[in-house]
């Protein structure tokens, strides 16, 4: 059974397939992923420390969809 809940600070609930695919279909986990590839370009080229990546990807880890 997959649980599924809207960010880390949201209950967790069963998840059905069609939320699922809602989920991983999603605008908003797109535009997640997108910053989140950004911030790691950035910091490869040198224009963000490593500490700064990562609190940035660890802020919009929390805006993701939780699966357990």
């Amino acid at each position: 059974m997959i649980g599924i809940a809207k960010t880390i600070k949201d209950n967790v609930q069963t998840c059905t397939r069609e939320q699922l695919d809602q989920a991983l279909d999603s605008p908003h986990v797109a535009e997640v992923c997108q910053a989140i590839a950004e911030a790691l370009q950035k910091h490869q080229q040198g224009e963000m420390t490593r500490e700064e990546f990562e609190a940035m990807k660890s802020e919009l880890k929390k805006k993701l969809p939780v699966f357990t």
